[in-house]
């Protein structure tokens, strides 16, 4: 298994790469054929899951047995004590997933969980939002005031994006092409976090696909 970490976590550590916000960590997993996550367990925490490739067989202390493929969304409200195990179900094809840690906004909440598929539009202007705190827009929920979007954007072309609280923060992740915002240019796997404002223009360089998180920022 190879994970890279954005923020601290594992054997990674930086002082000024703690979390941003209720964002604790994204972790973008590869999973060799035949392997996986052993049972490990969680306490207060939401952990979304988004399938890149492959196909990942999920089981957890509820009794939920799911095989997640390329455009799978999990949620996972871990609150008191929650166990679950992901495994390659191909022992030829890797897997490869983007995990997202985001604190909740209370401890000791219900553990629970949720599974969704989605179909990734076509073309390459698209905004689609994947977690919500109340399924908005056939969106999976969470148990924190925090969104969670897929966007693409052809070479030229823009888009504006308007936090919902002037108290949330915005991180960007590019999972490929190229991409400029608040004078900054980033390529694939670069991030950017950006807070106090109320609008955040983003224009493609080149072809793009971005993670788009926006969460609180006062945790």
């Amino acid at each position: 298994m190879y994970t890279k970490h954005t923020f601290c976590f594992a054997d990674y550590y930086d002082v000024d790469r703690i979390h941003f916000g209720a964002l604790r960590v994204i972790n973008d997993i590869t999973i060799a054929p035949g392997k996986g996550l052993t049972d490990h367990p969680h306490t207060d925490m939401e952990l979304v899951l988004l399938g890149m490739r492959g196909e990942l067989v999920h089981r957890d202390s509820l009794g939920n047995e799911t095989v997640l493929h390329e455009g799978s969304v999990q949620a996972i409200s871990a609150g008191t004590y929650y166990t679950h195990a992901e495994t390659n179900k191909s022992l030829e094809e890797s897997v490869r997933i983007l995990q997202f840690w985001i604190f909740p906004r209370a401890r000791g909440l219900q553990s629970r969980y949720s599974h969704r598929q989605y179909a990734f539009p076509q073309g390459a202007d698209w905004l689609l939002p994947l977690i919500s705190p109340d399924e908005a827009d056939g969106t999976i929920a969470i148990q924190q005031d925090a969104w969670l979007y897929l966007l693409g954007m052809s070479e030229g072309n823009g888009m504006t994006y308007v936090p919902r609280n002037p108290d949330h923060g915005v991180y960007l992740h590019v999972l490929q092409g190229e991409i400029e915002t608040e004078g900054q240019r980033l390529e694939t796997e670069d991030g950017i976090g950006i807070w106090d404002t109320t609008a955040i223009h983003l224009k493609a360089v080149r072809t793009a696909q971005v993670i788009l998180v926006e969460v609180p920022m006062n945790v």
